[in-house]
Formats: C-alpha cells, structure tokens, sequence
C-alpha cells in the first residue's frame, strides 16, 4: 500500500509541524513579541560587536537590515489575522519557528490586490463610529468591524521595499577605495526566505568592476545582468561556492571575489517542537516563556586569485577566479567555503544551564568559542 499525501510530506520534511497554528489570538501575540525578542537580542549584539572595523559595520548594517524588515512583515500578518476568526498564521514549529513561506508569498500577492482591496473597503472614520455605537449599544465583542479595521490597516502598509518577502534586493555600495586590483569595489547584498528551512538567508557580496563606463552604476547593462543573475542564482539556497562560479562565468566587467551567506535560525524554545538537542534540551528544563537560543552560520567563500581561461566558445581569454576551499576543515571541505562560523544567542541563565546539562555537552565542546550571551 503506498504511503499518504501526508506521509510524504512528512518525510521529505513538509510535514504538519512546518505549517502549523496556535491555539488562541492570545497566543500570537505572545509569539510575536517572543520573535521580535529574539531578533531585537541579535540586532543589539551585531551593533556592538562589529562596530569596530568597517568589514564588521557592513556586516551588521546588513543583517540588521534585513532582520528588520522581516519583523515588519512579521507585524503585519499579526494585523492581517489577529481579529479574523478564520485565519492563523501557520508557523514552522521545526527547523526555523519562524512563518511559513507560503504567509509572504501571500502577502506579496495581497499588494498585487491593494488598490482594489481598499477602494471596495469602508471608510476609516465610518468604521470607527460604527465601533463606538457598537461598544455603546452591545455586550459582544466587535470582532467584525475590528477585523476590518485591523485589515484596512496591513493593506495600508503593505509596501514592499519595507517589508521582507520571499526575495529581497539590497543596496549596491561603492568602496571608495579602489581594489588591489585597481579596480572598482563594490558591496551588494540580497536576502531570500528559505522554503525547506523557512528560514532568512542573507547574502553579502564583494565585487570588483573594471568596463568602460568606470564605474558599474553608470553602466546599466552591467548592473542589471549583476541584479538578475544574483536573484536567479541565490533562489533554492544554493551553496555559496556553486553561487560565485556561476557568477564569475555569467558576469560580464564584473569580477565575483567575496560571498557571506548568513543563515538566521533556528530559534529554539517555546516554539521549537522538532527532535533536534537543543529542541529537547528546553524540554528538560523549565527556564520560562522568554527563553530563547537563536542560531545563525556564517559561510565565507573567498578568492584566492585569478586566472586567464580560453573555452572553445570563447574569442579571447577570459578571467576566472580561483576560490579558496580550506580543506583542513572538514565543515568546509565538505560544504567547499573558505570559512565556517556557527554562533548561539542566548540570556545568561540559558547559557549557564545548557553548560551543565551532560546530554548537551558535544554541543558545549563544538560551540565553546561561539556562544554569545545577552
């Protein structure tokens, strides 16, 4: 007998507890505040750690950027649905407890619909007296007229540049020293929601320019290709080394020289209900509904230099780049990057316990160097 729609699901990791819903509006609530803990811990961390070299204010800039962006859309599904009695926001209670990726594709969708939305929707002002009669004249909750308001609300702010969706451009900065090269120095960055993992992922790029405009905003041809290409490439979380090689053979004057991939999460705790140790770890120990531990990684994939390559297709030599693989570290030999960087977020009082719980001490003996108490 074959195995269930559900089954299937189940086991190539899309099962129920990759989409599901809390019990009460309550309850949203609560989580909400709990993500936006959460994110607000890492954001202040990365704000005084790397503030002290350019590379790092970069860094920070960057992932704050982006984390921000993602609590604002992770406000307004908490506005679209916290007075609608049909709807819940289906949370991935697995590898993220962060929402699923399908909440920001239909908030995507919702723009497309906005205008429209709001020209069939009743007036703000009329709204709000129909509550105030409402509340005057009857015992029941308002739920209706406050669900309008509360959607009338996120079709108002669904703005797309200020909101995380499921691919999200960065800005293109120029370095105004040149490279080593002589060349152009760029940072770019773009981030993407993750649908296996429902996770944020983040990508930072170093790029150097050398074409006949001087600089790469003033050719546009290049900087559009630069923009499609990074959007088709980073779509499907591919590994960072498969991204530069491709890059470095598509680009044409732009040469690929440094990727950070960042990927933010899980966030274990309260929300947290897969198998994983430190999912069971907080299973083990009553250390309260604010208790967090929020992981991200860091892959670096850098080159190492440059070589002139003659492909049969080609009429003249072109630059590739060689990138460096640090095969002494298996993480990197195996994932092919330069460098690898595993950190844990977490309140003292959580660190502490994780440290003398014996079941958790191969991850206290990995990540010894890497836990960041807040």
């Amino acid at each position: 007998m074959g195995e269930s729609l559900d089954e299937f699901l189940e086991s190539t990791g899309f099962g129920p507890l990759d989409k599901a819903t809390l019990d009460t509006k309550d309850e949203y609530e609560a989580y909400f505040e709990y993500v936006q803990q959460a994110f607000s811990s890492l954001i202040a961390h990365l704000e005084n750690e790397e503030k002290h070299s350019k590379e790092g204010r970069i860094i920070q800039t960057t992932i704050s950027f982006y984390l921000t962006k993602l609590l604002r859309s992770i406000e307004l599904l908490n506005l679209n649905y916290r007075f609608d009695p049909g709807h819940d926001v289906k949370i991935d209670l697995t590898e993220s407890s962060f929402p699923n990726h399908t909440e920001l594709r239909k908030m995507k969708a919702d723009h497309a619909l906005k205008d429209s939305w709001l020209s069939q929707s009743a007036d703000t002002l009329r709204l709000k007296d129909k509550l105030l009669e409402h509340l005057r004249t009857r015992d029941d909750e308002p739920l209706k007229i406050l669900d309008a308001l509360s959607k009338k609300r996120y079709f108002n702010q669904l703005f797309p540049p200020s909101l995380f969706l499921m691919f999200n451009e960065g800005k293109l900065l120029r370095n105004l020293q040149k490279a080593s090269s002589g060349r152009m120095n760029y940072v770019y960055s773009v981030a993407t929601y993750n649908p296996p993992t429902n996770r944020p992922i983040i990508y930072l790029f170093t790029i150097e320019y050398e074409g006949e405009h001087g600089d790469l905003e003033s050719d546009s041809r290049a900087l559009e290709q630069l923009k499609r290409n990074v959007e088709v490439v980073t779509q499907g979380a591919r590994k960072p080394y498969d991204i530069m090689t491709y890059l470095d053979q598509e680009l044409e004057h732009i040469y690929p020289k440094v990727l950070r991939k960042f990927d933010i999460g899980p966030l274990y705790g309260k929300y947290s209900k897969d198998l994983q140790p430190l999912t069971e770890f907080f299973h083990r120990h009553q250390l309260g509904d604010q208790s967090f531990i929020i992981q991200y990684e860091e892959e670096t994939v850098v080159s190492s230099g440059e070589e002139k390559v003659k492909a049969k297709w080609l009429k003249s030599q072109r630059v590739l780049q060689t990138y460096h693989v640090d095969k002494q570290n298996p993480i990197c030999a195996e994932r092919r990057i330069s460098t690898y960087k595993k950190h844990l977020l977490a309140p003292h009082k959580v660190i502490q316990v994780l440290y003398d719980d014996p079941k958790c001490a191969g991850i206290v003996q990995e990540l010894r160097n890497n836990f960041i108490p807040v």
